[in-house]
Order: structure tokens, then sequence, then C-alpha cells
């Protein structure tokens, strides 16, 4: 009886706190086509109708928004090593990716919809976050939460970076125990906000994470008191059986 209740409270435990990665697709932004090259290194632009650069090239499995496309680029970036960009790399593989906008107050977005939702789990996204020496204005954030409202996604923007740097920063989301049957999915979000001036962020190395989340105290009390009690129920048949040999 011991041995069996006390294998069911670890499983129980061990379920509660189980974590995973979520599959991000072009995590580092290495499937893209990058057409041109203003000088500082070769990158594509998404964003169509913008005044900043001609439309071209792609970012696989990334998809772009922008509340006014005209004054708004987004895409990939193949960044040169030099003190207009970053005079070390902190990038993986190749590319990063970039949202600017000449526009105040004008938001534009690089987003993925992942899978859907599970209940009663926290997801936990995590960026690494680049300022290049170039920067006028710095203004990033990132988000991960349903992709349809109420009540949307959770948001971050903890990092103050200096000109050549980086840093890498996170955000998380719990759902409820009807999650997987709302029907949504989760999202996840880079962005920038158009502030005085030329504004624009860098990123790379997107990771999100699965984590159940644990249940409350007493919940927990009733899983284990339910584990103890089907083990106790067990070794009394057990117990039944033998005497009746």
């Amino acid at each position: 009886m011991r041995s069996l209740s006390f294998t069911s409270i670890f499983a129980v435990l061990a379920t509660a706190l189980h974590a995973g990665p979520v599959s991000v697709t072009n995590p580092s932004f290495e499937s893209a086509t990058l057409p041109f090259n203003a000088g500082n290194g070769p990158l594509s632009q998404v964003v169509p109708g913008s005044s900043i650069f001609p439309t071209g090239g792609t970012v696989d499995g990334w998809s772009v928004f922008s509340s006014s496309d005209t004054s708004a680029a987004a895409g990939a970036f193949d960044p040169n090593l030099s003190g207009t960009n970053w005079t070390s790399k902190w990038w993986d593989g190749n590319n990063v990716a970039y949202v600017q906008t000449s526009q105040q107050g004008n938001n534009v977005d690089l987003f993925q919809v992942l899978g859907p939702l599970a209940d009663n789990t926290k997801y936990t996204l995590t960026v690494d976050v680049g300022r290049r020496g170039f920067t006028p204005v710095f203004n990033y954030v990132i988000g991960i939460g349903p992709n349809t409202p109420p009540p949307g996604l959770a948001f971050a923007s903890d990092l103050h970076l200096a000109p050549n740097s980086f840093g890498t920063d996170s955000v998380s989301f719990t759902t409820g125990p009807h999650a997987a049957s709302s029907g949504k999915s989760l999202e996840i979000d880079l962005s920038t906000v158009g502030g005085d001036g030329f504004t624009e962020a860098f990123f790379d190395n997107v990771r999100v994470d699965a984590t159940a989340a644990v249940p409350e105290p007493g919940t927990l009390g009733l899983l284990l008191a339910g584990c103890l009690a089907a083990g106790i129920g067990r070794s009394v048949s057990v117990i039944r059986r033998k005497m009746k040999v």
C-alpha cells in the first residue's frame, strides 16, 4: 500500500510540474529570402506599400501587421558587423528579425500563431532583443497569449538597451480550465511602436515553453487523497483474495 501511494503521489506531482518546449517555426529567422541591401547587410521587407523600403523577400512562418503600412518596414536582416549595427555578434545563425516605423504611434508586428491552447498551462515566451548602434529611438514589445481577445496577449518590454547592445526578455501567460474548448490558439508577437523619430527593434532566438499549472492546494489535496484511497482499496482487495485461498 505504501509503495503504491508514494508512486501515485510522485506521478501527480510530476504531471503538475511537467514542462516542455512549444514548436516555433523559423525561430531564428534563418529561412528567408533577402533581396535588398541598404549598406548594412541584406534584408527582406514584407510590409506592402511601405515608403521606407520597397516590398520584397520573405520570412517563413511569420506574418506582419502594421496600423500604417506606408510608414512601416519589417522582415529578416543579415547584419554586417560594424559600429552602425553591432560590433560583436549576439544572434543565432545569420539573420535577425527587424521592425521599423517612421510614424509616431504606429505599431508594426511580426507574429506567429502556434497550436491550440491547453487547459491550465503556463506559456512563456523568451526572446533575444537587440538595439543597434544606429537606432535613434529604441522601442520594442513582445507578447504571448490567445490569438483573439478577450483576454488578449500578455506583453513585456523590460529592457532598456544602450546602442550596440542586446538582452533577453520574457513574458508569460497562464490559461484556465476551459482554454482547450475556447477554439483559440496560442500567438506570439514581436513589435515596435513609433516614438519621436525613426523607431526600430531587432529580435532573435525565439522560444516558447509550456508548463502545466500547479493545482491549488485544495485540489492537490483531493488528488492525493484519491491516490491514497485507490492504494488502500487495491491493498484490501489483495488481502481478501489471499484470505480466500
